[in-house]
C-alpha cells in the first residue's frame, strides 16, 4: 500500500498545530499566582480601584472604601449611593472625589474617610444625573455630565465657579493642552477657559469622539464613522491634523500613552508609534472592554465576552499569560460592567465577580 505524501504533510501540520495549542494551555496554566488576600464587599463594585500612598479607593454601589493593600483590611468606609454607569472617582489634592447616583460630586478626605464637601446637584443646575468625566487642575474640578452644562466648582468648597452648555452626547471626556480644557464629545472638540469658561475653539472631526489622550504633541483621538474607527493626532494649536490612521478597527474605547507607545484598547489592542502614527502591532478580536494596566513590559486588559484577562507582551504584542474562568478558583463572570484591572506595585487588582476583588502576583519571568 502507497503512502499518499500529501495526507501525511496535512497530518503532520494538523498534529503540530494541536500540540501548539496543547503546549499553550499548559504554558498560560498558572502563571497567576493567588495565596494573596481577597476582599468580598457583599456589594455591587461600579469602578475600578484607585490607589496612593499603600491604601486602595473603591466604589460601590453603596459607598467609597479605603483598604490597606497589604492585607486588603477595609480602613473606612463612606456611605454614598452610586450609579454604574457614573465615570470612576479619582484622587485630588488629598480628596477623592467621587459621583453619586444624583449628578453630584463628593469629595471624601483619604485620611479619615469624612465629608469635606458636596457640589451641586444637576437639578439644580439643569441637566442629567450620569457623570462621564472629572477632571481637576489647580483648585478647580471640572464635571462633565451627559446632556449637562460643563461646571467648573472650587476644588476647596465645592462651589460652583462657572458653567458652560455643551453637546448632547454622553462619552465625554476631558484633558488639558496648553493651558486650555479641552472638551470631546459627538463630533466636536472645544476649547475652554479653564479660569473663566470662556470658550476660546472649537474642530468639528467626521465622527463622533470614542477616545482622548493627550501629550506635549497634541490631541490624540479615536473618531468613529459607525462602521470603522481612525485614530489621529490633533494640534490644536495650529488647527491640524499631524497623522491618521483610517479605519484601524471597528471600536476604540480606551486611548492610553504609556512609556514611548500609544495604546488603543476596543475590539483589541493596538500598539502605535504616537511620532508617526505607525502601528507597532495588534491583538485584535478579543473584545477588550477595559482600559490597560501596566506591568514590567506587560500590559493586562479584560475581555468583554467572558471576562478573561490577558497579558500581552508591549515589545511584541505575544500573549503571555491568560487567567480564564476555569483557572481561576473564583470562577470568572461576565459582568454588565467590566472593571478595569490595576498594578499596584508587584500586585495586580482583579474584580473577579460583582462584588469581590482578588490580589493576584504574576510570573513576570514567562515568555
Amino acid at each position: 500500500m502507497k503512502s499518499n505524501p500529501t495526507k501525511i504533510i496535512r497530518a503532520f501540520v494538523v498534529c503540530a498545530i494541536l500540540a501548539f495549542f496543547a503546549w499553550s494551555s499548559l504554558m498560560f496554566k498558572n502563571h497567576w499566582y493567588k495565596g494573596l488576600p481577597t476582599i468580598d464587599f457583599g456589594e455591587r463594585i461600579i469602578s475600578s480601584p484607585i490607589s496612593q500612598s499603600g491604601a486602595v479607593f473603591v466604589q460601590t454601589v453603596k459607598g467609597v472604601y479605603s483598604i490597606r493593600l497589604e492585607d486588603m483590611t477595609i480602613l473606612w468606609r463612606f456611605p454614598l449611593m452610586g450609579n454604574p454607569w457614573n465615570c470612576d472617582p479619582i484622587i485630588f489634592e488629598g480628596m477623592i472625589l467621587a459621583p453619586d447616583d444624583k449628578g453630584s460630586i463628593v469629595a471624601i478626605s483619604i485620611d479619615e474617610g469624612a465629608l469635606l464637601w458636596q457640589s451641586a446637584r444637576p437639578y439644580s443646575t439643569g441637566g442629567s444625573e450620569r457623570v462621564e468625566t472629572i477632571a481637576s487642575r489647580q483648585n478647580f474640578v471640572y464635571i462633565a455630565r451627559f446632556n449637562s452644562p460643563l461646571m467648573a466648582i472650587d476644588a476647596l468648597t465645592g462651589n460652583v465657579v462657572w458653567e458652560q452648555p455643551t453637546f448632547n452626547r454622553s462619552s465625554l471626556f476631558l484633558s488639558f493642552y496648553d493651558d486650555t480644557l479641552y472638551l470631546g464629545g459627538d463630533n466636536q472638540l472645544v476649547g475652554f477657559d479653564p479660569q473663566s469658561g470662556e470658550t476660546l475653539s472649537s474642530k468639528s472631526f467626521p465622527g463622533y469622539i470614542s477616545a482622548m489622550q493627550t501629550d506635549s504633541s497634541g490631541i490624540y483621538l479615536a473618531v468613529s464613522d459607525d462602521s470603522r474607527v481612525s485614530i489621529l493626532l490633533y494640534d490644536p494649536v495650529k488647527d491640524a491634523i499631524v497623522w491618521q490612521k483610517h479605519r484601524v478597527a471597528y471600536s476604540v474605547d480606551y486611548l492610553v500613552l504609556m512609556g514611548d507607545k500609544l495604546y488603543a484598547c476596543g475590539d483589541g489592542v493596538i500598539s502605535i508609534w504616537p511620532n508617526s502614527g505607525e502601528v507597532d502591532w495588534a491583538f485584535l478580536d478579543i473584545g477588550t472592554s477595559s482600559s490597560p494596566a501596566f506591568i514590567k513590559n506587560s500590559l493586562i486588559v479584560r475581555q468583554q465576552k467572558n471576562g478573561d484577562y490577558y497579558q500581552i507582551d508591549i515589545n511584541t504584542g505575544v500573549l503571555q499569560n491568560r487567567l480564564t474562568a476555569s483557572s481561576s478558583p473564583e470562577h470568572i463572570r461576565s459582568d454588565n460592567d467590566i472593571i478595569a484591572p490595576v498594578v499596584v506595585s508587584d500586585l495586580v487588582l482583579l474584580n473577579v465577580t460583582s462584588s469581590q476583588i482578588v490580589t493576584y502576583r504574576l510570573d513576570l519571568d514567562v515568555r
